[in-house]
């Protein structure tokens, strides 16, 4: 509820009712604006940017260029001239693929279902980092790493290194070959826990929860604020896209600072909240829907539509920022995404088409 509003009905409330009654309606009032409407900017970061437009708008026209009949291309990893495709389609026996752009042809599937050794069931994400390939599986709390030349250049089956998670994570990213970024802990005070990829051990955190709106509890905070994870190339940067809320969050490694931007409709959370979770209800937008970066640029799909509407999880824009935090793009598609990727120059973006299922590209430079 709009805090302006209440305001007014609390005045009013104060002409009308009897004394007593007034006491008791005015104090409930006043908790609705406290907690109800905490500014975004005073949950998020002490260091806080708004925005209302971003400084160029173009639209980007695809073409297709694969029919992939394998599932769904939820996530997208650019290695070179392949597409590393993680494949989310419900029931899917087969995760990840690989699509030669210069041959024009599919891979055939490797990690399967299952939960023996070198078996996922729920993976969530996809990454490169450096010359290693990594899958990260929510539920068997498993990481499996491969030497991502190992996987495109052999075309039988092929063997990844596996590594436990000890806690449950939301996402994680990797920040060098022996460490990794996660987000989405929910006994933790902080957002970030870098984490040592052999022993599984927590070594650092980042990004401290000094008080939740509302003094709401740590875990449905955790819930209402959810975000992505997206690490820089050289691993010194790293970026919280929120799926709830038209806001980013970039933290600096090396600096210890950090910086959040909220734009450019500036919505907040809407939710109702059921033992320590946030429920959706019809006023639920969701933001940010994937993402990739570059080591110049921050690409990240957006939504911004109620969750009961058509096409809500996939992107239909998508908001470019760099590792400063200044809006820098906002390209309109013509088409509903899923899975994306940008080259390293910058100048081409590759997706899934989730009503047609083609892998699709555009020149965006």
């Amino acid at each position: 509820m709009n805090s302006l509003y209440l305001k007014i009905l609390r005045l009013w409330v104060i002409k009308k009712f009897h004394p007593c009654l007034k006491t008791f309606v005015v104090f409930v009032i006043t908790c609705l604006i406290i907690v109800g409407c905490e500014p975004t900017e005073s949950v998020l970061n002490e260091n806080f940017m708004f925005f209302s437009k971003f400084p160029k708008e173009d639209t980007v026209v695809f073409k297709n260029i694969y029919e992939y009949k394998e599932g769904i291309a939820g996530m997208l990893r650019l290695v070179d001239s392949t597409l590393i495709i993680l494949n989310v389609q419900p029931g899917a026996n087969t995760f990840l693929y690989y699509y030669s752009l210069n041959k024009s042809g599919l891979s055939n599937g490797h990690v399967g279902k299952g939960r023996g050794p070198g078996e996922a069931m729920a993976p969530i994400a996809i990454g490169v980092n450096g010359n290693r390939l990594w899958l990260q599986d929510i539920t068997l709390r498993r990481v499996f790493v491969i030497d991502k030349r190992n996987l495109i250049n052999k075309t039988t089956h092929v063997s990844f290194n596996e590594y436990p998670l000890k806690n449950d994570y939301y996402m994680i990213d990797f920040k060098d070959s022996t460490h990794l970024f996660s987000v989405g802990f929910r006994d933790s005070k902080y957002k970030i826990q870098e984490i040592d990829l052999i022993s599984g051990k927590v070594i650092n955190e980042y990004g401290k929860i000094e008080k939740t709106p509302g003094n709401v509890s740590l875990r449905l905070f955790k819930s209402v604020y959810q975000s992505f994870i997206f690490t820089k190339p050289t691993g010194d940067k790293l970026v919280l896209p929120y799926r709830f809320l038209d806001a980013i969050e970039i933290y600096n490694i090396k600096t210890g600072s950090s910086v959040a931007i909220h734009g450019p409709e500036g919505f907040n959370v809407e939710y109702k909240p059921m033992d320590n979770l946030m429920i959706k209800t019809e006023k639920t937008k969701f933001a940010f829907v994937n993402g990739t970066v570059t080591n110049e640029y921050i690409y990240l799909a957006y939504s911004g539509i109620s969750r009961y509407s058509p096409n809500y999880y996939y992107g239909n824009c998508i908001y470019i920022y760099d590792w400063d935090g200044n809006p820098i793009r906002k390209l309109i598609l013509n088409r509903h995404i899923q899975g994306m990727a940008v080259s390293k120059d910058n100048k081409t973006l590759y997706a899934f088409d989730v009503n047609t299922g083609f892998l699709i590209q555009a020149k965006i430079n």
